[in-house]
């Protein structure tokens, strides 16, 4: 890499992190984590209902197919490669998975959790990220160990990333440390 794009992904960076400390110190108490949260979450939802509309072949301006023979959607900006895209996916669908395994929300509530995961699920599928699966994988762990424990939900996630290496979603069945996607 060169100096320039050495500089610009630092202040890229640099910026994303003063933005993370603003949003961090307006938080103090459990009110505000609760709206912060939900407010991720639904602007993440939002982006991947989007993207299932895109895939869908409404001209939904932003999205676009990988062209690098991946076989996933991205957007603009730092969300233009599928696994960045994906994992800002997976991290709403814990959020959300989360409150619906372990919360007590009223039916509405639930029946909107359930579609926000639903969507992004197939979102997540759609860009094609094999780190999006194992992220996705490990929220749905979390979620559900607090209230089943620590087999039940070890074992019903090895048997989904079996089930997807063997039926060849998202590439799972391709894993490979010399590629420059497991390298990064």
């Amino acid at each position: 890499p060169d100096v320039d794009s050495i500089v610009g992904e630092l202040l890229e960076v640099t910026k994303l992190f003063c933005v993370y400390v603003l949003l961090v110190q307006s938080v103090r108490s459990e009110r505000r984590l609760a709206v912060f949260t939900t407010a991720i979450a639904v602007m993440i939802t939002v982006l991947a209902l989007a993207g299932v509309l895109f895939s869908l072949g409404v001209g939904i301006p932003g999205y676009q197919w990988e062209h690098r023979g991946a076989h996933g959607f991205q957007y603009v900006g730092i969300f233009e490669d599928a696994n960045c895209l994906g994992q800002v996916f997976a991290v709403a669908w814990t959020l959300i998975l989360f409150d619906f395994v372990n919360g007590k929300g009223s039916g509405w509530r639930r029946t909107a959790e359930l579609a926000s995961i639903a969507v992004l699920g197939w979102a997540m599928l759609l860009t094609g990220s094999r780190g999006t699966m194992l992220g996705a994988g490990i929220g749905m762990f979390l979620s559900l160990r607090r209230r089943f424990g620590l087999i039940g939900p070890g074992l019903v996630i090895v048997a989904l990333l079996a089930a997807m290496s063997l039926a060849g979603i998202s590439r799972m069945d391709q894993l490979s440390r010399g590629e420059e996607s497991a390298e990064t």
